[in-house]
């Protein structure tokens, strides 16, 4: 399972779409046809349902044109999530309920007036990038909700694909943060890990036989062989180190969006973010733990132990370039000398990672 096995379950949707909409004699003007969420992402899993909507201007009567789009698509096995609204209604839909305006924001053409489409999704991302200052403390708490009552991906006992904690989900929201313009995420290892996550979901679809985001015991070692993977044991590593990094990416991007909505502004408009030094050679600047410019990571081989116990210590993110710098660092033997204060550091870090968890429920 690949993205060209996703994009291949797309287009074939689309043409079947496409030729519903024809079939039912639908206008080239004043009304299409649109897909969103996963499917507007063009990330349609083996047994997902195309969430599809016929969209119209006011002035113009759909209802007939609907029964006559949806029973062909029915006809012919497809699952479908459909709804019929106007252009204001959906304007009104996504102004009232935050899942919507997500949804919205992966809006894709498919069939009938491809000005409308595009109308409409210029309306929802000039909406959304315009009301994100106010809206994304309410997006925050639902993130949040959401995490507490599924748990982290990294850890549970049958974890949740989508709605954990470093799933699917969150990374969906990471690319609606990124829509914003207000902040940004490493790009290149959220796509990296989103996408492998979505080849253990099209696998995870094919062994169960039914859509399910849920990977249970009995479940690991079939997951194996399709992902070319050796055993159980490795498909939970894999799943696990995913889930890990895509919570990482999450938290750090949500901590760059607390800086920018209370960060003090300069009196030329930018955002300060500040570098407060907290330990030889690392500082903290816009709630990330970074290295100083005099810092010399060959020079010191605890100093990525350091960086990560005062990132535990201080409830804060190693900023991914402060990571990359040191990842070729931490491969590296240790020095006799330093063993002892690496153990420091480390059991430094690992206790202020376990209070965190008991007093909070994250990681």
């Amino acid at each position: 399972m690949t993205a060209a096995d996703r994009s291949a379950r797309t287009a074939a949707a689309d043409a079947l779409c496409s030729g519903a909409y024809a079939g039912a004699d639908g206008p080239d003007a004043g009304v299409s046809l649109v897909a969103v969420g996963g499917y507007g992402r063009a990330e349609l899993a083996p047994r997902s349902d195309l969430d599809v909507v016929l969209v119209h201007e006011e002035r113009i009567e759909v209802d007939a044109l609907g029964e006559r789009l949806w029973y062909p698509l029915w006809d012919a096995g497809a699952k479908l999530d459909h709804s019929v609204r106007s252009l204001p209604q959906m304007v009104a839909a996504a102004d009232d309920d935050l899942r919507v305006a997500l949804g919205l924001l992966d809006i894709r053409h498919l069939a009938g007036d491809p000005n409308l489409t595009l109308r409409l999704r210029t309306t929802m991302l000039t909406a959304w990038r315009r009301g994100a200052p106010a809206r994304l403390p309410s997006l925050q708490t639902l993130v949040r909700a959401r995490h507490d009552l599924v748990g982290e991906l990294a850890h549970a006992s049958v974890p949740d694909l989508k709605e954990a904690e470093g799933g699917l989900r969150d990374a969906t929201v990471l690319k609606a943060l990124v829509a914003t313009w207000l902040v940004d995420v490493p790009h290149a290892d959220l796509e990296r890990s989103r996408r492998a996550l979505l080849d253990v979901r099209d696998v995870l679809h094919q062994v169960a036989g039914r859509a399910t985001d849920r990977i249970g015991p009995e479940v690991w070692s079939e997951l194996a062989a399709p992902l070319g993977l050796g055993d159980a044991l490795a498909v939970q590593t894999h799943v696990r180190q995913l889930g890990r990094r895509i919570a990482h990416l999450s938290r750090l991007t949500w901590r760059r969006v607390d800086g920018y909505l209370g960060r003090p502004v300069s009196s030329a408009g930018a955002r300060v973010p500040g570098l407060v030094p907290v330990a030889p050679g690392i500082a903290v600047a816009a709630n990330e733990v970074v290295l100083e410019r005099t810092a010399r990571p060959d020079e010191d081989p605890v100093l990525l132990l350091r960086a990560a116990a005062e990132a535990a210590e201080r409830d804060l993110e190693l900023a991914p370039a402060t990571a990359a710098r040191l990842a070729p660092v931490s491969s590296r033997p240790l020095r006799a000398p330093s063993r002892s204060t690496s153990r420091s550091r480390l059991a430094r870090a690992a206790s202020a990672s376990r209070w965190r968890r008991a007093t909070t429920g994250h990681a």
